[in-house]
């Protein structure tokens, strides 16, 4: 991996009466408890990791994240810290519409978002000499990307944002830099990838029961963004058909680039 630094084809389309089925299959499968990991952190050090995880995943971090974390920790064992948004991460939940919290997708990314914006003010605050990795994955690649857009775009080299398995992929964009596991460029490749979210929200503005057009990932964030091929939330990568959506498939692959991760992050904090 190397860190920071339309094309008609194959383009992804599906059905109008089986999109509600398709993004509760997809979402479905999109925080492990890793050390010194907390919403707020009670001390900031050298290289930061704020995360957002996917949906159902548990603990502060979630299983992809936590992986990339604890990389960072074993080859920088005194000098990585973590926290994760603390939304619900949930497609639909029945049993938090009875207790009165966010319960499905749209009001979970709301939470994640209205989060973020707390979490990064308080970061700018209490932890200005910091270097910060911003990682969503999955549903927190859509927190990330829809908090950010409404961020002002950082002052200093001190910020670095990952999206993996974005469900608001668009391989047209131009200010994201996005690959897949060959490390092929998206952008240059034939043929179009674009996340399940563009089917679901771009046709419909915000409301209550949709979070609106997916937004262009905003310019002035160093970030990347990982498809893996073949993954659906995010349009396959380049892939092509079939989709591989399993237990273990292609959207559960992104932590086995964990050491790779922690090297291009700890590289990038050492020289800046």
């Amino acid at each position: 991996m190397v860190f920071p630094h339309g094309k008609p084809d194959n383009a992804f389309m599906i059905p109008g009466r089986l999109r509600a089925i398709a993004l509760a299959a997809v979402l479905a499968a999109c925080f492990l408890l890793a050390p010194q990991a907390e919403a707020t952190p009670s001390r900031c050090l050298p290289l930061h990791v704020y995360a957002v995880r996917g949906t159902g995943e548990t603990g502060p971090l979630g299983t992809q994240i936590s992986a990339i974390v604890d990389a960072l920790r074993a080859q920088r064992p005194s000098g990585v810290s973590a926290q994760g948004n603390q939304y619900p991460a949930v497609l639909f939940d029945t049993g938090l519409f009875v207790i009165g919290k966010p319960w499905w997708y749209v009001l979970s990314v709301r939470d994640g978002v209205r989060r973020m914006h707390d979490d990064l003010a308080a970061l700018r605050t209490d932890c200005p000499a910091s270097d910060v990795v911003v990682i969503g994955y999955s549903q927190g690649a859509d927190v990330v990307r829809r908090a950010l857009a409404t961020e002002p775009a950082p002052a200093h080299n001190r910020y670095r944002v990952l999206l993996l398995g974005d469900p608001n992929l668009n391989s047209a964009e131009t200010t994201i830099r996005m690959v897949n596991d060959l490390e092929d460029l998206i952008d240059t490749l034939p043929s179009i990838s674009l996340g399940f979210n563009h089917f679901f929200f771009d046709q419909h503005p915000e409301g209550p029961f949709t979070l609106g057009p997916v937004p262009p990932f905003p310019p002035g964030w160093p970030a990347e963004s990982l498809c893996w091929r073949k993954d659906p939330a995010c349009g396959g990568g380049e892939g092509g058909l079939p989709f591989e959506w399993r237990v273990n498939g292609a959207h559960e692959q992104y932590r086995t680039r964990a050491a790779e991760f922690a090297t291009a992050f700890l590289t990038w904090s050492d020289t800046n």
